[in-house]
């Protein structure tokens, strides 16, 4: 892959470890969508998937969008809760 230009170390000691983690990584990210797949223990074959920018936006479109917390409102007070009691 480095050969051909497909990968390029970012400088590390061990780059096989690199480029197997980035592989794996992109199976578990993907699914089906992945590029490559898994076919025996340290061996990855291409899948055909090719990765356009089309592709790309529509599976971040598929990505389920963080929801905001909701924040309880204080409840209102009236005059009569908030007077402090005076006992005669």
């Amino acid at each position: 892959m480095g050969s051909k230009g497909y990968w390029t170390s970012p400088g590390g000691k061990t780059p096989h470890a690199t480029l197997y983690s980035a592989i794996l990584r992109e199976i578990v990210a993907k699914g089906k969508e992945s590029r490559f797949k898994k076919t025996e223990a340290g061996k990855f074959a291409a899948t055909g998937v090719e990765t356009s920018a089309k592709t790309r936006k529509t599976a971040e479109a598929k990505k389920p969008k963080a929801k905001k917390p909701k924040i309880a409102k204080p409840e209102a007070t009236t005059a009569e809760s908030s007077a402090p009691e005076t006992t005669g």
